[in-house]
């Protein structure tokens, strides 16, 4: 069995300038990127899921999300997502992703699991029809593994395969191989994809809310984010006040988690 290619791909670029129109997706709204950064992310996950004997795979930024279900399905989508989109086995979209069992087992688990398409009686309707759509395409189960970013948010690989056995060796002797290139991938998409923003029309936060924020997440005081920038103590709670709402966050410690995993701050 092939090792796993963890080298960079350099045709991965960080986000610099995106799009200003939005494709509305769950609730919310992303910044496409170029097209040739998605495309060198899929073929980069599914020349991860060919080395590892798997017939395609997917990868989905949960971020900090609250996934309550709401008809058997996510409330919200993913922070970011790719899909390998092998023509010749399934096609995974964002919208059926969202009822993707794996994701409620990935965000609580930290080592690579095998996963099935049977069902199972705690699955919602949504997640039962997510599974036969799997079955349709012959693919009988795979692996996950899960990528703890407690800064961003969970995220997880998910590789599918057509046989069931697999999955097996990628949760037992090489577990932690398939959970680094797990990582490795996570932090290309993260770099690389721009995260979805809370709200309809996206969220746009002043550079001086942005600053405000970042001095928040290293622990700084109101008092010292105001010395920082030479302003007053209500002048840099005025900012963070403003910058939690337009996250729609209750406090300040939320509007950082919240910017953190939309990608506008960084840890």
């Amino acid at each position: 069995m092939a090792s796993l290619n963890l080298a960079a791909d350099p045709s991965i670029a960080p986000r610099a300038v995106w799009p200003q129109h939005s494709a509305p997706l769950g609730g919310r709204t992303r910044r496409p990127a170029p097209s040739e950064v998605v495309v060198a992310l899929q073929k980069r996950l599914l020349g991860l899921a060919r080395d590892a004997g798997f017939a395609g795979g997917l990868y989905m930024h949960l971020g900090h999300v609250v996934r309550e279900r709401q008809g058997g399905r996510a409330d919200a989508a993913p922070a970011r997502f790719v899909s390998s989109e092998p023509l010749d086995v399934v096609r995974l979209d964002e919208e059926a992703a969202t009822a993707d069992p794996v994701a409620r087992q990935a965000a609580a688990h930290h080592r690579p699991f095998v996963w099935t398409t049977a069902d199972a009686p705690e699955f919602t309707e949504a997640e039962r029809q997510f599974q036969r759509r799997l079955r349709a395409r012959g693919v009988c189960g795979g692996v996950a593994a899960p990528v703890q970013d407690y800064a961003a948010g969970p995220a997880y690989v998910s590789l599918y395969g057509l046989h069931r056995d697999c999955a097996g060796p990628w949760a037992g002797e090489r577990a932690a191989e398939l959970a680094f290139a797990a990582a490795a991938f996570h932090h290309e998409a993260k770099t690389a994809l721009p995260s979805y923003s809370a709200g309809g029309e996206g969220v746009v936060l002043t550079a001086r809310e942005i600053d405000c924020l970042r001095q928040a997440a290293l622990g700084r005081t109101v008092a010292e984010t105001a010395a920082a920038f030479g302003i007053t103590p209500r002048t840099a709670e005025f900012h963070l006040k403003n910058a939690a709402d337009k996250l729609g966050a209750p406090n300040k410690l939320r509007a950082v988690t919240l910017a953190m995993s939309h990608g506008l701050i960084e840890a």
